[in-house]
């Protein structure tokens, strides 16, 4: 089994970010550096592959709010790959990444009411609003954790 160790301390950007992941995984030349093509490259992994993905630790630095928005959509690119590709395990640095919807209850005290634990979304609303109303929640969130900087 091939096993990766991602530590996205060692990029700052979007660009450094993917020539990271492109050196780590070995992609080719033509590895398009977006997250389609990062999908693409990793549903394509063939043999066993086992990732582990630790997120940027907050240092007193300053940090790109939208890159660290950035990295949660990259996140989820690898969750949805690891669900498509069966040669490809992604282990979370942060343990309730690695349990689908609902599966973390068992090791956390979760509140039970649904609409409380969205946030006080609506959770029939649309794809769309339910995308920014995500990218919101985390960049407060972010914002709790690292300050105001941007």
């Amino acid at each position: 089994m091939r096993k990766i160790y991602l530590d996205l301390n060692e990029a700052h950007d979007k660009k450094s970010l993917h020539e990271y992941l492109k050196r780590r995984f070995g992609f080719p030349d033509y590895y398009g550096a977006n997250l389609d093509a990062l999908y693409d490259c990793l549903t394509s992994i063939a043999e066993p592959t086992a990732v582990g993905f630790f997120l940027p630790t907050p240092d007193g630095s300053d940090i790109d709010i939208d890159y660290l928005v950035y990295l949660d959509r990259v996140k989820q690119v690898f969750m949805d790959a690891e669900e498509e590709n069966g040669q490809l395990a992604v282990i979370f640095g942060d343990i309730t990444d690695n349990y689908e919807d609902g599966d973390e209850e068992e090791l956390y005290d979760l509140p039970e009411d649904p609409e409380e634990a969205a946030g006080g979304e609506d959770p029939g609303a649309p794809e769309a609003e339910d995308e920014a109303a995500r990218e919101a929640a985390l960049r407060r969130e972010i914002e709790a954790l690292f300050g105001e900087s941007s």
